[in-house]
């Protein structure tokens, strides 16, 4: 039984190890190649910035207050803002600031996705003489770099010309690296997917996808959709997956930075990440046959990154571990094995499995703090004690992700605080 359990766990290894190839190849790539270029434009497009707030008194006033001081001209930018049920003074407070407020109470279509399909229907309808080309989807609790639309711009105008893509994502910097080792765990999590995603995948000319929020969309796409028709926990993810699986790429603006506050307590960070790994898996039971059918009609190495990307396999990984402990505990038991052979022909194969997954993590971290090490506004002990938690950080996952695949998650609320780091990150 030992023998046959460690045979299936080596077969699962090789087939991780394949799997997950691009991933460590990626980070190669980062090392070796330079931000991608866009040239400069005499041409400013027009835009509205949407933001879906609820309960956001804290922080949407900085927000707004960033878009307004954007290096472009601001007769091109127009601020919409959602206040999406919210019972406290987010409306005032966005309306104080400069933006157009709208307000939306409905207790049946809950989250950010409802709010966005609302917001964009009203605005075609009723806002069609501002000849908006393009949305920027902005979270409340975000701040723009002053060049963020200029460097957008550059992107979105290359694409129109080029033919390239209707949607652009920013690089997404954390503002509150320092409030706490979930706070910098998620920091490192949110660069890595920066440097090591979403850059290699734009100088390999490999599409990548939307992370949450930052990110540019064309007006005739939104048209197109009549709207936004993605509501699972992770809509961001899902439109990723399925303009993927259409043949569509989606662009990187490495050099439009924005800035996006990071959950400070496990609390916060479970629920938040709980929502993710279930969205996830809701995206992959909805998606996967429809990019495995599209690899047959055109394969790309666009659509096989988002499909490993939406892939359960950690989860099932995990599931396996957990299941070849047991059966071996089991084995054990019923032949009267001593514990002594069961823990080294099983448990300690299983553990070793998922010390070496945690100690990748740590080859990881290592290489995004070494990379970004000088927009990190802490002393070197601080950059370096984080960076050796996050295996800790990240081994929340794999109970997480396992989770997610059996409870129903919701939406819930995560509060944000009007503190951020005003020096360089």
């Amino acid at each position: 039984m030992f023998n046959t359990l460690k045979l299936i766990n080596s077969i699962l290894m090789i087939f991780l190890s394949v799997f997950y190839f691009d991933q460590m190849f990626n980070l190669f790539v980062s090392l070796f190649t330079k931000k991608k270029e866009y040239g400069k434009t005499d041409v400013n497009h027009n835009y509205a910035f949407l933001i879906c707030a609820r309960n956001e008194e804290n922080v949407i006033a900085n927000l707004v207050n960033s878009i307004k001081e954007q290096n472009y001209p601001m007769d091109k930018i127009n601020i919409f803002v959602v206040s999406d049920n919210s019972t406290d003074k987010t409306k005032q407070m966005a309306q104080n600031a400069g933006a157009i407020v709208f307000e939306r109470f409905d207790k049946e279509n809950v989250g950010k996705s409802y709010a966005m399909d609302w917001a964009f229907k009203k605005i075609m309808a009723e806002y069609s003489d501002l000849n908006i080309e393009a949305f920027i989807i902005v979270d409340a609790d975000n701040l723009l770099d002053k060049n963020f639309t200029y460097e957008m711009n550059k992107a979105y105008d290359y694409a129109i010309r080029n033919n390239k893509t209707r949607v652009i994502t920013g690089f997404r910097a954390p503002k509150n690296y320092k409030a706490s080792w979930v706070a910098a765990g998620s920091s490192y999590l949110l660069l890595r997917e920066d440097c090591h995603m979403h850059h290699s995948r734009c100088a390999l000319g490999v599409g990548t996808y939307v992370s949450g929020t930052g990110y540019l969309m064309d007006y005739g796409l939104i048209k197109e959709f009549g709207g936004w028709p993605y509501h699972t926990l992770v809509e961001d993810i899902e439109i990723s997956t399925d303009l993927a699986s259409k043949g569509e790429k989606i662009l990187f603006c490495e050099k439009a930075v924005f800035y996006d506050e990071q959950p400070k307590t496990l609390k916060y960070s479970w629920r938040q990440r709980m929502r993710w790994c279930r969205g996830t898996h809701e995206v992959f039971f909805k998606y996967s046959w429809k990019i495995v059918k599209s690899f047959f009609k055109k394969f790309s190495l666009t659509k096989w990154e988002m499909f490993v990307h939406i892939s359960p396999v950690p989860a099932l990984t995990f599931l396996w571990i957990c299941s070849m402990m047991a059966i071996g505990a089991v084995y054990a038991i019923i032949t009267n094995t001593p514990f002594i052979d069961y823990f080294n022909n099983c448990m300690l194969i299983g553990l070793k499995d998922i010390i070496g997954s945690l100690g990748i993590t740590l080859i990881i971290v290592i290489f995004v703090m070494i990379q970004y090490w000088k927009r990190f506004n802490c002393n070197a002990f601080y950059k370096i004690f984080y960076a050796l938690l996050f295996p800790f950080f990240m081994g929340l996952y794999l109970p997480i992700t396992t989770i997610a695949l059996f409870v129903r998650v919701s939406w819930k609320e995560i509060k944000h605080s009007s503190y951020y780091d005003k020096k360089k990150i």
